[in-house]
């Protein structure tokens, strides 16, 4: 799995109107967990310095941090994912599992008597993975003994630079959540005739280009099928 650190990016100016000297390990949490969410979809290469300067051209980068949805639909535009919101963690639940979903979560940190579990205060995780038991968390502000703290012993698990959960705890610290899916590219017919007579499956384009005109659904049968030798 992909993790990358913020606090390993304090080389990378990040700043805002109010927070100029800001960089990336001050504030970057929101850029950083982005570039694991494509990643980790296999959607294409994008390293923190490549997601900071998006956040940044996009408008992204707000005083109060990273405006999550207008880094989203930057990223959208350039790689082949989409994107939805939620506040129900059983809609966040039922797209990892079913979905192979990666999610970023906009925890809310210390609210009255609730003491945040990833934060004190605002911060962006990945809610990467789903298990039987445990949700893998990638937190890009993890460091030694950051869950060993009297208000975060016991609520989670970390073993090297993953973070384990229950759906029970990450719920309760979480204020918002960004849904990113892989969107698979539609194959045209004429792609898929090329693609199968790559693999031997078939010869003769020309007549495969003829008959989808006549023999009805044969145009589907040849995209499933060469989707599938993918």
């Amino acid at each position: 799995m992909i993790y990358y650190n913020q606090r390993n990016y304090g080389n990378i100016s990040y700043p805002a109107p109010g927070y100029e000297s800001a960089t990336v390990k001050t504030s970057g949490c929101g850029p950083v967990c982005m570039s694991m969410v494509i990643e980790n979809l296999g959607a294409g290469s994008f390293p923190p310095e490549k997601s900071v300067a998006l956040a940044l051209s996009s408008g992204a980068r707000v005083s109060g941090g990273t405006d999550m949805e207008k880094l989203a639909k930057a990223v959208c535009e350039k790689f082949a994912v989409k994107y939805s919101v939620t506040t129900s963690i059983d809609t966040v639940l039922s797209k990892m599992r079913y979905s192979g979903a990666i999610v970023i979560c906009n925890v809310k940190g210390d609210v009255g008597s609730y003491k945040g579990l990833f934060s004190d205060s605002g911060h962006y995780v990945v809610a990467a993975e789903l298990g039987e038991v445990y949700v893998t968390v990638l937190d890009p502000y993890l460091y030694a003994g950051k869950f060993d703290t009297a208000a975060r012993r016991g609520r989670a698990v970390v073993n090297g630079n993953l973070v384990y959960c229950t759906p029970a705890n990450l719920a309760q610290d979480t204020k918002k959540y960004y849904i990113f899916e892989r969107v698979k590219k539609t194959m045209t017919v004429n792609e898929a005739i090329k693609a199968l007579q790559e693999k031997g499956v078939i010869q003769s384009p020309a007549y495969w280009q003829n008959a989808v005109q006549v023999v009805k659904y044969l145009d589907e049968l040849l995209i499933n099928m060469a989707g599938a030798l993918r």
